[in-house]
């Protein structure tokens, strides 16, 4: 077989890859400095990223910093937690975040980092552990949006790039939205954000669109017509509950 022909602690590294990677957990070991640089990694690690090992190390220079060069918050965020547990002493620290996935989408992961007495040129190393938990956090998410125990109209909507009506995909709804919107028949124009084509609808949507495409909380009022073709005027508030694809 392949393996036999390495070396002892080669074959050792790379039986600990396969098995980590059947397992589905990310393994690495990264320097304790401002980039959190990557020294060596597991191809499950890679695989998740979406870039191949070469195709990572030439883009991010196998800085974690670099990555998550879009998401500085979350890269902040990051580093709380592990300063947090070299102030205490603790011996370890975990914590979820998202994670960017190459072509624009992420993936929700927990993280396990362990302090050593390595170093490298007087660096600390990390050894850090992370499982991919996008279904859990996407489940927990759907189960706190109950869209019938919510008081209002409740829809989800995805938020595409394209033309104005490319923008806003319906996905799903509670009873009050259908009951004031209407029931659409089959081959009917799917539901948008708003009901009423009026030169302010357009207006907010125009001026809104740029925050919900980023994934940013927004809040701003629509003109609307119930079926009885009354006005009615909707405060909406929206807020991003995932990312699919970018």
């Amino acid at each position: 077989m392949e393996y036999d022909t390495l070396k002892q602690p080669d074959r050792i590294t790379h039986e600990y890859n396969m098995l980590m990677s059947s397992m589905h957990v990310s393994v690495g070991k990264h320097l304790l400095d401002p980039y959190f640089t990557v020294i060596w990694a597991n191809d499950f690690f890679y695989e998740k990223t979406g870039y191949g090992r070469e195709e990572y190390e030439a883009t991010f220079h196998n800085h974690v910093s670099e990555y998550y060069s879009a998401f500085p918050d979350v890269y902040e965020t990051m580093g709380k937690f592990i300063k947090t547990a070299l102030k205490h002493g603790e011996p370890s620290y975990e914590f979820v975040c998202p994670m960017p996935v190459k072509g624009g989408s992420r993936i929700w992961i927990k993280v396990v980092g362990t302090f050593t007495k390595e170093t490298v040129e007087g660096i600390p190393v990390i050894y850090s552990v992370f499982t991919d938990i996008t279904d859990l956090v996407q489940a927990q998410t759907e189960k706190s949006i109950t869209y019938d125990n919510l008081p209002g109209f409740i829809a989800k909507f995805q938020i595409r790039a394209g033309c104005a009506q490319e923008r806003f995909t319906f996905l799903d709804a509670n009873d009050r939205f259908i009951d004031f919107f209407g029931v659409r028949a089959a081959g009917d124009a799917p539901y948008s954000l708003v009901n009423w084509d009026s030169a302010r609808n357009q207006q907010a949507l125009n001026e809104h669109y740029p925050a919900m495409r980023e994934g940013k909380p927004v809040h701003f009022t629509v003109q609307a017509k119930t079926l009885q073709n009354d006005d009615a005027w909707l405060q909406l508030n929206g807020d991003c509950i995932d990312v699919i694809q970018g």
